[in-house]
């Protein structure tokens, strides 16, 4: 993809997704380091509510295992598939979302984890100055690259 260099639209998408992921790396690392070692017995994962007892597990195994769940669960309006899995995914994203506001409103522990992501946060989430400072801060970047003749200037501005 061709960067659009003139300030509109172009790479701040992909900016965003990085800052994304740079945040759910500083909340991961703040996370670990305060996550006390749990030794409890774990669940195997199976929900026998999920069962559809009228169904023979040797018939229908799927059926069996999953029909209740089948027959319940109603897939959400904004996708194509639905299950565990994405369920999961959703509540780490909404637990995920409140450890990274509560760090950016002040109100979470003192420590220069938590600074760093509520900053983080809080810089991303402030989509005014971004916009009105558009490309300017990668400017030098751009012109670096912007400026390779050939090969070898690509390493010189890879590494500069």
């Amino acid at each position: 993809m061709r960067a659009n260099v003139d300030g509109e639209g172009g790479c701040h998408d992909e900016c965003r997704d990085c800052a994304g992921t740079v945040v759910l790396l500083l909340v991961c690392a703040a996370v670990s380091a305060q996550a006390p070692a749990t030794g409890g017995s774990r669940s195997s994962g199976i929900n026998p509510a999920n069962f559809d007892r009228i169904v023979r597990p040797q018939d229908d195994f799927y059926r069996f295992a999953n029909g209740e769940w089948l027959r319940t669960t109603r897939i959400p309006d904004d996708r194509a598939t639905y299950g565990p899995f994405v369920a999961l995914a959703d509540a780490s994203q909404m637990a995920l979302r409140q450890i990274v506001e509560e760090a950016a409103s002040g109100t979470a522990a003192p420590g220069p984890i938590e600074q760093m992501v509520g900053d983080y946060y809080a810089s991303y989430m402030d989509s005014v100055t971004v916009e009105q400072r558009g490309l300017s801060p990668l400017r030098e970047a751009i012109d670096r690259i912007a400026a390779v003749n050939d090969r070898a200037g690509v390493a010189d501005a890879a590494f500069s």
